[in-house]
């Protein structure tokens, strides 16, 4: 719902590697704690989805670009409201949704952008990203990282620096 992803898989390639930050800047950054953080905010965001009516989510098309889509369902099961406690409001969850919009639109290179997606979101594992980027395990890491890191400072995370 929230990250309503494709099902055609179409890949237009982007030669942006550039934006890919270099290991001696991720080096600065505490990697594992940003890790924990994304997984606990990514799952955060997945229960809000059944916290609101009507709210307006980000949706990634097969070229990797993220849309807003407009969500209009309901769930009205008590218990599973009560979980929900990192998103106080709708519009906090929107102020989110924007700013990560920005943060995959304008910071992500294409690489990190498919990482993202496919391992936070589809929860594809490491080994099927790597053979579909054709990339070894030290590249993908220091990709993954970098996009980590972007989120972690697009998002005004504290305590990401070593």
């Amino acid at each position: 719902m929230i990250f309503d992803l494709f099902a055609n898989e179409k890949i237009e390639f982007m030669d942006d590697d550039y934006k890919v930050f270099e290991q001696e800047i991720v080096d600065k950054y505490n990697v594992d704690y940003i890790k924990e953080e994304m997984k606990d905010f990514i799952k955060s965001i997945k229960e809000a989805q059944y916290k609101y009516v009507g709210i307006c989510s980000l949706k990634v098309t097969s070229d990797y670009e993220m849309k807003v889509d407009c969500l209009y369902s309901y769930n009205s099961d008590p218990t599973l409201r009560a979980v929900i406690k990192n998103i106080e409001t709708e519009e906090d969850l929107m102020k989110i949704y924007l700013n990560m919009k920005n943060i995959f639109d304008n910071s992500l290179s294409y690489v990190e952008k498919i990482i993202f997606v496919d391992f936070y979101i589809m929860n594809r594992s490491r080994e099927i990203i790597k053979e579909k980027l054709r990339i070894g395990n030290e590249r993908y890491s220091l990709i993954r990282n970098s996009c980590l890191i972007k989120f972690a400072l697009g998002l005004n995370w504290k305590a990401i620096e070593k």
